[in-house]
């Protein structure tokens, strides 16, 4: 029997269960159904990103137990909207505690994303609802987490974001119906010929 017959049961397994755990938030999915966090940095100076993390902790620590309990994108804004002047206090506090004075701009608004994948799930382009948190100049990188339905996954002690699930930006395909290729099949191909 030749290797590739071998090894075929193994391939069609492997195509049918990995490389597809990841799911789009698609039609079913609007963006109106999601609220994100985005905050962005002074500039890409090291000091200002690192800053840019604590700020996130901040807020994060705060939103925590404001979003607690909330059922639809609608009942986490409200909440956010009630405890903005509290976030704002919340990053400013932060910004001093590291002798920084940069002005912040916090608002709540609609906002264009470019597809992202995060928590295996896909996030399309577009426009989005989001907290959006501006510090200083607002020029440097930016940091992203979903805040509804709650993706940002904090631990018990301090708020951090799961960023290990965070990929790259992922490329807009140019064409409506994108080709779907699998490496491995591909691969076998090769050995065919």
């Amino acid at each position: 029997m030749r290797p590739q017959l071998l090894l075929l049961p193994l391939v069609l397994c492997l195509l049918t269960t990995g490389g597809l755990d990841q799911r789009q938030v698609g039609p079913g999915e609007p963006a109106g159904d999601i609220l994100r966090l985005h905050i962005l940095a002074h500039s890409d100076a090291p000091e200002d990103q690192e800053l840019k993390l604590l700020v996130r902790d901040a807020v994060l620590s705060v939103l925590t137990p404001q979003l607690q309990g909330a059922a639809s994108v609608e009942e986490a804004s409200r909440g956010i909207s009630k405890g903005l002047d509290q976030l704002a206090l919340a990053v400013r506090e932060e910004l001093r505690a590291r002798g920084q004075e940069h002005p912040v701009a916090l608002r709540l608004c609609r906002t264009h994303f470019p597809s992202r994948s995060y928590g295996g799930t896909l996030f399309p382009a577009g426009e989005y609802q989001a907290l959006q948190i501006v510090i200083g100049a607002g020029l440097g990188a930016n940091w992203w987490c979903v805040l509804f339905p709650p993706l940002c996954l904090v631990d018990g002690t301090t708020a951090k974001a799961a960023e290990e699930d965070i990929t790259a930006e992922v490329e807009e395909p140019d064409s409506p119906n994108p080709e779907i290729r699998f490496k491995l099949v591909e691969w076998f191909q090769q050995l065919r010929t």
